[in-house]
């Protein structure tokens, strides 16, 4: 009976010592540190985590903090225009200079970033943390000043707590770009981006206006952005200063929704996994200014304006000139007939040949 107790507590020890492991996962890392393709860093709260993953339909992969989740979203991507070979055995690694980076077999290292090498402002030594909010911060072990942070550099996703907008002093600007298709993370062609003057969120497309969000109104919401559910889904907060100009917001109601705002390389800005469209950027056609499209092109649709009197004008006076020559040479070559003894079904045919060739 003691020897069944025994294993018993035996058993259990074992299973906590296990669960222990797996709740003790580091979400740091200190100089010297690294990180390889079968290891990750996990968030405090096991939300988030940053890790070497590979990408569907390639033989690449790619550094990534994504939520703790089935079938997550790549909310930040270190390497999104270097990708790397799954055969290059990649490492991240912080070293002894401060730098982070990711090195591979036989390329040149990607670095990530890099704090100031001073006395004064590493004194205490310098951290990579990843952060329950999906932030990777590069700071000072004692958590008083930070260096670079992966907030300042959106890859196709606006997390709650990210900015949208401009740093004023330093030009510095948060805006989302999509990706070029749907297994290719690098740079594409739709971003989207906050005007601090307008007071509005903007998808471009190669640089040019596609849609716009409407000011933010009293009650809280966007004109174009879910007017009749964003209010009990997203807390937006407008900094307008001279230092900054830039859009945040925070996830309220049940907690559980964790928003993930994504650009997608169609135009289409949605929440991830497609719980709600917020807006589909490659419907607005150029014509039409509907759900916060922006007209880029003159309407065909209204007849009567200058330009369309000027076409039918010239079109107009243009086979009216036609015609006329067409009747002269006509009654030249009509009077000359008896004289030159020509055929008259000839000359109707050489007429026939002139219009057409005009």
């Amino acid at each position: 009976m003691a020897t069944c107790v025994m294993m018993k507590n035996s058993i259990f020890l074992i299973i906590f010592a296990c669960l222990w492991t797996c709740h003790d996962a580091r979400d740091t890392l200190a100089p010297g540190d690294t990180l390889d393709s079968s290891s990750s860093l996990e968030s405090a709260s096991a939300k988030f985590t940053l890790s070497f993953v590979d990408q569907r339909n390639s033989n690449f992969k790619y550094l990534a903090i994504r939520r703790n989740k089935y079938n997550p979203n790549k909310a930040w991507i270190g390497n999104r225009n270097r990708p790397i070979s799954s055969s290059s055995s990649p490492l991240l690694t912080l070293d002894s200079n401060y730098t982070l980076k990711i090195t591979q077999t036989g390329e040149d290292p990607i670095v990530i970033c890099s704090a100031p090498q001073t006395s004064n402002s590493t004194s205490s030594g310098v951290v990579a943390t990843l952060l329950d909010s999906g932030n990777l911060e590069l700071q000072e072990m004692n958590g008083s000043r930070v260096f670079w942070q992966s907030f300042d550099y959106p890859g196709d996703t606006f997390l709650p707590g990210m900015k949208l907008g401009v740093n004023h002093s330093d030009g510095h600007i948060w805006s989302l770009v999509s990706y070029v298709d749907t297994y290719n993370p690098a740079l594409g062609p739709f971003s989207l981006v906050w005007d601090p003057n307008e007071h509005e969120l903007k998808i471009n497309k190669s640089g040019v206006v596609y849609w716009t969000s409407g000011v933010l109104r009293s009650d809280g919401t966007f004109e174009f952005i879910l007017p009749n559910v964003s209010k009990q889904r997203y807390n937006f907060s407008i900094v307008s200063n001279e230092n900054y100009g830039y859009l945040t917001y925070t996830a309220v109601g049940d907690q559980s929704l964790q928003p993930e705002w994504v650009l997608y390389s169609s135009g289409i800005l949605q929440e991830y996994e497609g719980q709600m469209n917020i807006v589909q950027a490659q419907n607005c056609d150029g014509y039409d200014t509907d759900g916060g499209c922006v007209r880029r092109f003159q309407s065909t649709k209204s007849s009567g304006t200058k330009i369309d009197k000027w076409v039918w004008i010239g079109t107009s006076i243009a086979a009216a000139l036609v015609l006329c020559t067409a009747y002269y040479l006509l009654r030249r070559r009509r009077s000359a007939l008896p004289s030159a003894g020509e055929n008259r079904t000839e000359i109707e045919n050489e007429m026939l040949i002139f219009m057409k060739s005009n």
